[in-house]
This record gives C-alpha cells, structure tokens and sequence, in this order.
C-alpha cells in the first residue's frame, strides 16, 4: 500500500522531480550516475533531488492528513 500511496503521490510531482525520486528509488543510481544520465553535475543532482524529496514528503503528509481527515474521530470510536 505505501508504494502505491508514494506512486500516486509521485503522479502530482513536476515531471523532473518525479523522475530524479524514480531513477534514485527504484533504479538506484548513485549521484554520480544520475549526474551523467541527466547530463548534469553531481551537486546540482543532490540539490534538486533535496528539493524533490522535500515535495514528497509534503505531498505525503497532505495525503496522510486527508485519509486521518475522513475517519471517524477518536472520540467517537467504540472501545473495548
């Protein structure tokens, strides 16, 4: 389930963030090897990757937020 939370959230990326976290995550590049497929440098890649991991993890707390937002509260749960 979280894989495909973190797939859907990932959907709303910019398309260069989304492809920085896919390449990281699920091909497992290094820096070094992202810098050379993006055509890029390895300081630039760890700063935008930053700044996608950062968008997710928002994106993922407004996620989580919504799902808490929708259940019943506490409160109002039968204990016991």
């Amino acid at each position: 389930m979280l894989e495909a939370v973190i797939e859907r959230c990932m959907q709303t990326m910019t398309p260069e963030h989304s492809q920085l976290i896919r390449l990281k995550w699920k091909r497992q590049l290094s820096y070094r090897e992202l810098a050379q497929t993006l055509d890029t440098t390895e300081p630039i890649i760890r700063q935008k990757l930053h700044r996608a991991r950062l968008s997710l993890l928002r994106k993922l707390a407004l996620f989580w937020d919504e799902q808490l937002a929708r259940e019943p509260s506490a409160k109002h749960r039968v204990h016991g």
